[in-house]
């Protein structure tokens, strides 16, 4: 994965601010490690993304691209609505040892997760 980008489809009419839910760009000084799970808390600044009105957000990934999304709290029968959009690295030799690897063990060749991507 070398990215993200996520398309929020809520309005004003379907979403208010104060339920949540906002992509949050998080900064944390180069001090957390890539593998920890940290808390909103443990980082330096935050930048908050406008989740509405058909914005989006695209991102790059990194050893240090760090986000999330505030807890949710609307009511029911309403939704947070957003559609993201993976980008994916084509490494053909990556590829070929995965697939080597598949066939020696017997497992499908192609995935239905692959056969959707490509």
């Amino acid at each position: 994965k070398i990215g993200s980008q996520i398309f929020y489809l809520n309005t004003e009419q379907d979403w208010q601010w104060d339920w949540g839910g906002e992509t949050v760009v998080l900064d944390d000084g180069g001090r957390i490690g890539p593998e920890s799970a940290p808390a909103f808390e443990d980082f330096i600044a935050e930048y908050p993304a406008e989740t509405r009105d058909n914005r989006s957000l695209i991102f790059g990934r990194r050893g240090n691209s760090w986000h999330g999304v505030r807890r949710i709290n609307c009511p029911e029968n309403y939704y947070r609505k957003v559609f993201i959009v993976v980008f994916e690295e084509y490494r053909p030799l990556k590829m070929a040892a995965k697939k080597l690897r598949r066939l020696v063990t017997g497992a499908e060749l192609v995935t239905e997760k692959e056969r959707l991507m490509y």
